[in-house]
């Protein structure tokens, strides 16, 4: 699967598309994330809330990956 984005100034030449939800009757694709977060050096809970609401942009306005939904499975853990 290819996925292409515009930036720049060529933006206005790209084609529009109407936004739509992901198909939730098809299995998910599930994205595992290993995180470090609560610790005094080296927490880095903005990773997981980034990859959550990408997560979330991606099922609402660009129909998922290939019509099926994303999970995100966080494991947090802390050294």
């Amino acid at each position: 699967m290819t996925v292409s984005m515009a930036m720049g100034p060529s933006y206005g030449n790209q084609l529009l598309t109407v936004a739509v939800a992901a198909d939730d009757s098809l299995e998910p694709i599930l994205i595992t994330l290993i995180n470090i977060e609560g610790t005094p050096v080296g927490s880095f809970p903005e990773i997981r809330e980034g990859m959550e609401a990408a997560r979330e942009t991606v099922n609402a306005t660009m129909g998922g990956m290939m019509g099926r939904p994303v999970e995100l499975d966080s494991c947090v853990h802390g050294l």
